[in-house]
């Protein structure tokens, strides 16, 4: 039998694996099956770790992991466990960045995160979701939050994006050290993962690649951040091969 190729997809802090699997499906990512760690405890080092026991269950299996997309706080355990990892060079062969929230401290965007969880706990989730669905009722970041958040339960959700708060971003020196192409993806207006971390990923990344989408993705919905990415990774792979 054949080993299959594999894209490991990584949430965000209080996102889910399903709403990774709508974003990025196995037919956009040139794999044939993605999979998904789900892991909600909102700690980055959580979510390196547990990428590394992964990644040995699935050589052992005869897989292989071959492509990592993370999303916002998976974006942050990818590029710091490619940074860190030699085993990285051995298989996997892109990483899709999306959304990176900052670089190595938390700061101010990290407190907006620590703000999001005072409010879950003081007003309870279905009341901060329904204020921000009446306030921005077409807007795909925060629809798939309303589908995210009731898996949680306030009392884990508040915990999981206070843990978010505390964790840091790979550092500039840890972003220099991944070897591996990337595609770096970022929203046009994003206050909670702006678009200035975005470009300094891609300044500091050797080999990257930045994709800028608009908040209002006119109905395509999250699929397009998969495809988006992965197209911009083998434009980068193809650029490298050119050199």
């Amino acid at each position: 039998m054949s080993k299959r190729t594999l894209a490991l997809l990584l949430h965000g802090s209080g996102s889910s694996g399903q709403f990774m699997r709508s974003a990025c499906e196995a037919a956009d990512l040139g794999v044939d099956a993605v999979l998904v760690l789900d892991d909600r405890d909102g700690d980055v080092e959580s979510v390196v770790d547990a990428i590394d026991s992964v990644s040995d269950a699935v050589t052992e299996s005869g897989d292989r992991i071959t492509l990592i997309a993370g999303v916002s706080l998976g974006a942050h355990a990818a590029a710091i466990w490619a940074a860190r990892n030699s085993r990285a060079n051995e298989s996997v062969e892109g990483l899709l960045l999306c959304l990176p929230a900052w670089t190595g401290t938390p700061h101010s965007i990290a407190a907006a995160t620590a703000g999001a969880a005072d409010e879950v706990e003081l007003r309870g989730s279905s009341t901060v979701l329904n204020s921000l669905l009446a306030e921005h009722p077409q807007d795909w970041v925060v629809l798939a939050l309303a589908q995210s958040w009731p898996d949680y339960g306030d009392e884990s959700l508040v915990r999981a994006l206070r843990s978010a708060s505390f964790s840091p971003g790979p550092t500039s020196e840890e972003l220099g050290d991944i070897a591996l192409p990337c595609a770096v993806v970022a929203l046009a207006d994003d206050p909670l993962h702006p678009l200035a971390v975005a470009q300094h990923w891609v300044t500091q990344i050797p080999r990257a690649e930045l994709v800028v989408l608009p908040r209002d993705l006119c109905g395509a919905g999250p699929r397009i951040l998969g495809r988006s990415a992965f197209a911009a990774l083998q434009h980068e792979r193809r650029l490298s091969e050119s050199q």
